[in-house]
């Protein structure tokens, strides 16, 4: 949203300098200085229109930006309550072969079982934490390659219409 108003902002900063221009000159000036208006104006459109591109490009670099960090914050969403979700199970899992345990006469054997069952069970917890600490750090790894991405490229992209504005203003200023 902020690129479309920059867009905007921009379109209106050229349209007055335009009007400027045209007023500080009269309409014989501006053929002398500038050889043929139809070429004048041929410049304009060409212009526009890559600004026009320009400001596509960067419009669509910020919504696949928006979309990624979306995207990774969902998935943040997705870990926390899968982990969540893991560590409610696995209580409810304990608490369940604990009250086996307890009802079972031959308790020194259901507790040396539930002890080997909540080893594998932490094991498991640990596991998935793991995994998803790791799966966390690759996202966050991903969003940064894609934020220096498309920072690059939107660099890039604002190098080069700053190119094309000095060599419009060169072009008009030996015309």
């Amino acid at each position: 949203m902020a690129t479309k108003t920059s867009a905007s902002a921009f379109n209106s900063y050229f349209y007055q300098q335009q009007h400027q221009n045209q007023s500080s000159q009269n309409p014989k000036q501006m053929d002398q200085s500038f050889g043929n208006s139809d070429q004048l104006n041929d410049i304009h459109v060409k212009m526009s229109k890559k600004i026009a591109q320009l400001t596509k490009v960067i419009y669509a670099l910020n919504s696949k930006n928006d979309e990624s960090e979306a995207l990774i914050s969902n998935l943040k969403t997705q870990y926390e309550e899968e982990k969540e979700q893991l560590i409610l199970e696995t209580n409810k899992k304990i608490q369940e072969l604990k009250a086996k345990i307890i009802l079972s006469s031959d308790q020194s054997k259901k507790i040396n079982s539930l002890e080997a069952i909540i080893k594998d069970y932490e094991t498991q917890k640990e596991r998935a934490i793991k995994e998803m600490e790791q799966f966390k750090l690759r996202s966050i790894e991903n969003e940064e390659s894609l934020v220096m991405a498309h920072r690059d490229e939107i660099i890039e992209l604002n190098q080069m219409l700053e190119k094309l504005k000095l060599d419009y203003e060169n072009l008009h200023q030996k015309k």
